[in-house]
């Protein structure tokens, strides 16, 4: 609450005997766009510390619909493994969407289809 280590996570992690726990609302992004009456999407960063699959499965009415252009999304497989999911999982999630990936070094940009710029 007083200090932002910046690596909040949900998952249980060693640091978190030694920094204060902090309770907040979970909130679907297919939620968050239908309340705010967003059609189109050009750009989601994803960086939730191995919550990564739930958050897309949080979005799978946008992802369905292709209403998210562009996608960065920051894997964290520990903390992946710890929930029994996979980088790969991840993969299979934005290609069942129809998005194709390109990467640049240790960033991969989701793109949907191949004709969106």
């Amino acid at each position: 609450p007083s200090l932002n280590c910046e690596a909040s996570s949900l998952i249980n992690q060693r640091r978190g005997r030694h920094f204060a726990r902090q309770k907040t609302d979970v909130v679907r992004l297919d939620t968050i766009a239908s309340e705010l009456h967003l059609t189109s999407i050009k750009l989601v960063k994803i960086d939730c510390e191995g919550y990564e699959l739930n958050a897309l499965r949080g979005a799978e009415k946008l992802l369905g619909r292709g209403a998210i252009d562009h996608l960065l999304v920051e894997l964290h497989p520990r903390q992946l493994g710890e929930l029994g999911q996979r980088e790969s999982d991840v993969f299979d999630c934005l290609q069942s969407f129809g998005y194709n990936s390109s990467t640049t070094g240790t960033v991969t940009l989701w793109t949907y289809g191949s004709t969106k710029n």
